[in-house]
This record gives C-alpha cells, sequence and structure tokens, in this order.
C-alpha cells in the first residue's frame, strides 16, 4: 500500500528502510498511510522555508527515511495493539472461512500491501534463533 501512495513521487530509500518503514506501521490504516505518506512527502519541501517558491520542482530531493522518521512521531496509528487483538478475536468467532491459513493469507496480503523486500530485515529483527528482537533495538531513525 505504501509503494502505491508514493507512486511518481521521488523516493530516495534502500530496501531495508522502505522494509523498516512498513514494519513500524504494521498498525497503521490505510488512512493513516495515507496521512504518513503525504507528510513524508512534505519533508523535502518543508526543509525548504521560503525559497520553495523560487525552487523546480524536479530539483527537489527524494523523499528519505528521515521523513518517515519524522513522520512517525507526528502521525500515529488510529488503532491500538488490544483493539487489533478484539478484531481478531471476534473474526476467530464469527469471520467467514476462506479455505486459505492464516500464513499463506498473511504471506500474500504482506506482500500485495508493502511489496517490499524484507529477508535481510527478517534476519537483523531475530537472534539467529529465530527469538524476535525488540523493533528500536536493530533500527533507530536518528
Amino acid at each position: 500500500m505504501i509503494k502505491k501512495l508514493l507512486k511518481g513521487q521521488k523516493v530516495a530509500m534502500s530496501s531495508d528502510q522502505k522494509a523498516a518503514v512498513a514494519w513500524e506501521t504494521e498498525l497503521y490504516s490505510g488512512s493513516d498511510l495515507a496521512a504518513l505518506c503525504k507528510d513524508a512527502a512534505m519533508g523535502p519541501i518543508r526543509e525548504l522555508g521560503a525559497a520553495v517558491a523560487s525552487v523546480d520542482a524536479s530539483s527537489l530531493r527524494g523523499i528519505e527515511a528521515r521523513d518517515f522518521g519524522l513522520s512517525l512521531k507526528r502521525i500515529r496509528p488510529s488503532m491500538d495493539p488490544s483493539e487489533l487483538q478484539r478484531y481478531e478475536a471476534w473474526n476467530q468467532q464469527y469471520g467467514e472461512e476462506t479455505g486459505v491459513d492464516e500464513e499463506t493469507a498473511a504471506a500474500a496480503t504482506t506482500a500485495e500491501a508493502v511489496q517490499f523486500d524484507t529477508s535481510s530485515l527478517q534476519r537483523r529483527m531475530s537472534d539467529g534463533a529465530g527469538a524476535p528482537l525488540a523493533k528500536k533495538s536493530w533500527w533507530s531513525w536518528g
């Protein structure tokens, strides 16, 4: 979804940085992601200040990880983890069976929504024995 929201924008981020943004926005709704991407896209413009009126749009720098880092501080998810757990519990009790196992469905959803390469990110997110690390221990927006 982030990739679609940034379509047509100049993005200067590595695959790992894109994956980190995707991971940090796990609880963000579509509307939250749209607001986040708009805010991050304003980063290159904000730093110009008053000079923005005299700068050609094609000469602006691309959206960088630092823009998302600042935007993540301003734009928070509208859903908290406990609310998500309530919806998941309701879905398990009353939801419709799709005939697709949860692992396959989760992988398909992640691949369609994020479309970022996360293999190296996953290696860094575990301690080597498969145990996940705390979010901030492997990535810093700096």
